[in-house]
């Protein structure tokens, strides 16, 4: 499925009404990781892939994979 959202707080929202327990979900444009936490709580048993092209990101991400062990990052485009 894919979803297109460009309002965070409705974003948000439809990720919990979205991604179940045991997904994979590729994450396009991952930032600072924030709704990334969210995707990774919610899927416990599945496993996130998060891309992004910043040095911001990358430092962030890097910290979130270490505690996340169902998030994957990719420094791409």
């Amino acid at each position: 499925m894919i979803n297109v959202v460009y309002n965070i707080k409705i974003y948000r929202e439809v990720l919990r009404d979205t991604i179940k327990q045991d997904d994979l979900v590729v994450e396009l444009g991952c930032h600072l990781g924030n709704s990334t936490k969210i995707m990774a709580e919610l899927a416990p048993e599945g496993r996130i892939i998060a891309l992004d092209k910043s040095e911001a990101a990358a430092q962030c991400m890097n910290d979130l994979t270490s505690s996340s062990a169902n998030v994957e990052f990719l420094k791409a485009d």
